[in-house]
């Protein structure tokens, strides 16, 4: 459960847009360290919504409400047992995930670096 506290940092850092909240995605089951993680549904949405030369389609993902399963599977998992590159591989698909989350929670925005967080005193934004 001690892996749980980043992806809460994550979302509470989110949270504290300026332009607005961001609707967090709770586990709805119990937390579970299993021995591998599937990113079929990650993947699925990488090759629906993103094009040839990489630009991603915002829009449709916060409209079809395709990437709340995914965001809650996550939250359910410690990744503990996972091997290095399994752990690897679920830490960064958690941060591309909740970057997306947070993009369309405020879409449309001109640029994700118009989400300044709140209380973070240097940052360029």
């Amino acid at each position: 459960m001690r892996y749980a506290l980043p992806i809460l940092a994550i979302a509470a850092l989110a949270s504290g847009c300026t332009n607005s909240s961001v609707d967090i995605v709770r586990a709805d089951g119990p937390i579970v360290a299993p021995d591998s993680f599937d990113h079929g549904l990650f993947n699925d949405i990488m090759m629906t919504y993103v094009d040839d030369v990489g630009l991603v389609d915002y829009g449709a993902i916060k409209d079809g409400d395709v990437l709340t399963p995914y965001l809650r599977r996550l939250a359910q998992t410690d990744p503990s047992n996972l091997d290095d590159a399994d752990r690897l591989a679920f830490w960064l698909n958690t941060y591309n995930a909740l970057t997306i989350k947070l993009i369309i929670d405020h879409y449309p925005t001109e640029s994700i670096l118009r989400l300044s967080p709140v209380g973070i005193r240097g940052l360029p934004f």
